[in-house]
């Protein structure tokens, strides 16, 4: 522990966390503390769905299905609830206190879909906003694909 004292975090402490402000009908009135890590404490902490489905049997393609929706699900609803906080107060009082945390629509690759064939049948603009589109295919890979591309290289011995 004496040693401890000279590590230092790569950030600063002011930029561990971001608050999100609670809702006008909130009863508390406490700020929401979301990690600026935490989409990888959130993946680690997914990783058991994974586990289980694995020490159960199921195939890796739907043990990966499940851990990836539930984990872009988690997402989803962080970026909602942020969006939701960046409104105007007027208009936040506006939506129901019981919405603030259930985003609208969860599939926005369908949303994209629907946009684009309003876009072929003549329609100008968008159909629905704030969609947000898939990146293209970087070549990262997860879950059990990645491992079993892991356990090929190192039984290979390239690392």
């Amino acid at each position: 522990m004496k040693n401890a004292i000279w590590v230092e975090d790569i950030l600063p402490k002011d930029e561990l966390y971001f608050s999100v402000k609670p809702g006008l009908m909130s009863k508390c009135k406490l700020p929401v503390f979301i990690g600026t890590r935490g989409a990888k404490s959130k993946v680690e902490k997914g990783n058991h769905i994974m586990h289980h489905c694995s020490n159960g049997g199921t195939r890796q393609t739907l043990t990966d299905y499940t851990s990836s929706a539930g984990i872009a699900l988690y997402n989803l609803r962080i970026r909602y609830r942020l969006h939701i906080g960046s409104l105007d107060p007027k208009l936040q009082k506006k939506i129901p206190t019981a919405f603030h945390r259930a985003p609208h629509y969860t599939n926005h690759l369908q949303l994209a879909s629907i946009n684009n064939l309003a876009k072929e049948a003549g329609i100008i603009g968008n159909v629905h906003s704030a969609v947000e589109e898939l990146p293209a295919d970087n070549g990262e890979r997860f879950f059990s694909e990645y491992l079993t591309q892991q356990l090929a290289r190192e039984s290979s011995g390239v690392l």
